[in-house]
């Protein structure tokens, strides 16, 4: 059996169904004025090789124009291999010779770089990415330091990370 409704729930519910459909218009209307945000930059995603503990130090400056990020290979590796976008162009390397540093041919949008251990490489980006994805297909441990820094500002961040088997997003 049904219930009537209520003289005052008839009285009611007209107003509740167009108070609805106002505050939903009205919440389009201002969905549709609220400014977009700025889009972000994209997710990179980097690997790195190398045959025993490699400590890689990770420091990405960013700027008005372009960015700069220096890998930098310690620990008891001889040698390690990044896979970088093949937009970063290699800038400058410290530390060793440079035909001591080798790079492959781009295949897939990625370089791969081969350096020796105390080697540091440094980059430019046409932007800091939004989030960076370390991956260490090795079956060693990667010890990273990353150092983040506005150069507008002068702000740092800096996180330590051991990457093993999973991938590890440092930021």
């Amino acid at each position: 059996m049904q219930k009537k409704p209520t003289s005052a729930l008839r009285l009611l519910l007209p107003l509740l169904v167009s108070g609805t459909v106002v505050l939903a218009v009205l919440s389009s209307v201002i969905v549709q004025r609220r400014p977009q945000p700025a889009s972000l930059p994209p997710m990179t995603d980097i690997a790195v090789e190398h045959a025993q503990p490699l400590r890689l130090s990770v420091i990405a400056g960013s700027g008005t124009a372009s960015s700069l990020i220096d890998f930098a290979l310690d620990g008891d590796a001889e040698s390690a291999s990044l896979t970088l976008p093949d937009t970063w162009t290699l800038r400058e390397v410290r530390g060793a010779r440079l035909e001591d540093v080798t790079s492959e041919r781009p295949s897939l949008g990625y370089i791969r770089w081969s350096a020796p251990r105390g080697a540091v490489l440094s980059l430019r980006v046409p932007q800091l990415p939004g989030a960076l994805v370390v991956h260490n297909p090795s079956q060693v441990p990667l010890y990273l330091h990353t150092k983040r820094i506005d150069l507008r500002t002068g702000e740092t961040e800096e996180e330590t990370y051991l990457v093993k088997d999973d991938p590890k997003r440092v930021w």
